[in-house]
């Protein structure tokens, strides 16, 4: 379920803002997956999993700004 929901993002994503911006976040697929896992399927979401999500949200702001 949680990846079927992750790939119909990635999907959504190349249709409103092209492929050069999905295939960057494409890298946030494991951060949609656990917030999926915790929405649908009342998974935690620990410490780690926001810590380990930060660099690849940090990375991909210095990558979408102008």
């Amino acid at each position: 379920v949680v990846s079927i929901g992750t790939t119909l993002m990635l999907l959504w994503l190349v249709r409103h803002g092209g492929a050069a911006k999905a295939s960057s976040f494409h890298l946030l697929n494991p951060l949609f997956g656990v917030l999926l896992a915790a929405a649908l399927l009342g998974e935690t979401v620990t410490l780690s999993d926001v810590l380990g999500a930060l660099p690849i949200v940090a990375g991909l702001g210095l990558v979408m700004r102008r």
